[in-house]
């Protein structure tokens, strides 16, 4: 099937249990009205209820038993309206606009809730200096990568391990949502990396499309065919950017960490393989980076035309969609290394804020936006895959055309990092354009990112 970027009109982009919720009551899978009586203030009206029992027949009874101050302010509260904030951001006005109508459906089953949007596209920033202040949101949307530094630093209302069924979680993937065990964001979407490729470069050039027999050297000898330096055109455009450089180190039968996850394991012949590979495509001039493109990322490079190919994730569907819907354009999986195939998968979540004065309200608003028919709502209009396993069938029945993303699933590495790690990604980001410059080699890079790491997990000098 011919994928025209027009033809996707959605527009969009894509001892830290100190807070487990132990008063918290699942609202929505297992529902216990938010307006319930206090066991208090239930046995004083039974209290009342025996009373008018044993005066029944009596004359007027000169009693007056009045509220008792505690059960009185208990009673008011319950009642008192609460406006809960949400935040998260939407790149575009139909994100956007399904957001609003989703937080709008929640208010309506909750006639004293009121939930204000709160718009931000840097919430990893903003999010300390927000909770410090008592500003932050009640709930917020997460990354996987953030989720473990804020369950390091106790950001989070924990819930109970089960909250998410088991047939809803991704194998390979729990630690989106899971986390030592516990449920520390309840699910909204993922997105994989695949190969995209212009079918009309592909055309002219004569070259049959990338299909699941691909491999590095296929990838190589299109990208050499597909460029011409002298009219502007390349193979790929790919960033400075290590998750696109570390599907190679895991097709190559390398990983990022030990197995206990306490030190880089970059010093191998497999990470060596990988990057001199990565490396040598620009080095040979057959891949360059956006801004060689004047563009300002991946995804801008290549609905130019000028580059054939890119990595990229699910956002860039409905992107193309939007900047260049005439483009034609086909999705592949990533092309397989000596160990066979890897990617890696981005996720977002719906994180409940352990500063919020409203818990129970927040886990519900939460439990409420990660319903199933929520995500798949917000999975048909941003073509990102659904966060719930049992959504994705339905979704790739839908969109055959899009099936590489959703085979990525399958064998993709989770885009997290340990909490020590977080600062390391903008330094191994320079490092590597570094080593894409010339100025570093492959060896010196991987020597650089592990003691870079090493440093940051406290393992080394």
């Amino acid at each position: 099937m011919v994928l025209q970027a027009g033809a996707h009109s959605r527009v969009g982009r894509g001892a830290g249990t100190a807070h487990v919720a132990r008063g918290i009551r699942p609202l929505r899978r297992r529902r216990v009205p938010l307006r319930r009586c206090s066991h208090p203030f239930s046995r004083y009206l039974v209290l009342l209820a025996l009373l008018a029992g044993l005066t029944a027949g009596c004359r007027a009874l000169p009693l007056e038993i009045p509220l008792p101050d505690f059960l009185a302010r208990q009673e008011a509260a319950q009642e008192e309206p609460i406006q809960l904030r949400w935040g998260g951001g939407a790149t575009s006005p139909g994100e956007r606009e399904l957001i609003q109508a989703q937080l709008a459906r929640f208010q309506a089953t909750e006639e004293r809730i009121t939930v204000e949007a709160r718009w931000t596209d840097n919430l990893a920033e903003t999010l300390p200096g927000a909770q410090a202040t008592g500003e932050a949101p009640d709930v917020f949307l997460a990354t996987g990568n953030l989720l473990p530094q804020l369950v390091a630093d106790q950001a989070l209302v924990i819930l109970p391990n089960d909250w998410i069924p088991a047939a809803d979680l991704y194998p390979g993937l729990e630690g989106a949502w899971l986390q030592r065990g516990t449920t520390a964001c309840l699910p909204r979407d993922l997105a994989t990396l695949a190969l995209v490729y212009n079918r009309e470069r592909f055309d002219s050039a004569g070259l049959t499309y990338p299909d699941s027999s691909w491999g590095w050297q296929e990838l190589y000898n299109a990208a050499a065919a597909l460029t011409d330096a002298n009219n502007g055109l390349y193979g790929l455009v790919l960033a400075a950017d290590i998750s696109r450089w570390l599907p190679f180190v895991y097709q190559a039968g390398g990983r990022l960490l030990s197995a206990d996850g306490q030190t880089l394991a970059l010093h191998s012949p497999e990470a060596l393989t990988a990057t001199e590979f990565f490396l040598s495509l620009f080095q040979e001039g057959l891949a360059v980076t956006p801004d060689q493109l004047d563009s300002t990322w991946n995804g801008e490079g290549f609905g130019r035309g000028r580059a054939a190919m890119t990595l990229e994730a699910n956002w860039i569907v409905s992107y193309l969609a939007a900047e260049f819907p005439e483009l034609r354009y086909g999705v592949a999986e990533l092309p397989a290394g000596p160990a066979g195939r890897a990617t890696l998968a981005f996720t977002t979540c719906y994180a409940v804020a352990a500063s919020s004065p409203h818990r129970n309200e927040a886990v519900a608003l939460a439990d409420f936006l990660s319903q199933p028919g929520h995500l798949a709502e917000w999975a048909e209009h941003t073509l990102h895959l659904p966060g719930r396993r049992t959504l994705l069938p339905s979704w790739r029945a839908a969109h055959p055309d899009l099936d590489a993303f959703a085979r990525g699933v399958d064998y993709g590495q989770l885009w997290q990092l340990p909490s020590p790690l977080q600062g390391l990604i903008p330094l191994a980001n320079s490092d590597l354009q570094a080593a894409m410059d010339g100025d570093l080699t492959a060896q010196e890079f991987l020597d650089q990112l592990n003691a870079r790491g090493q440093r940051a997990l406290g393992t080394g000098p």
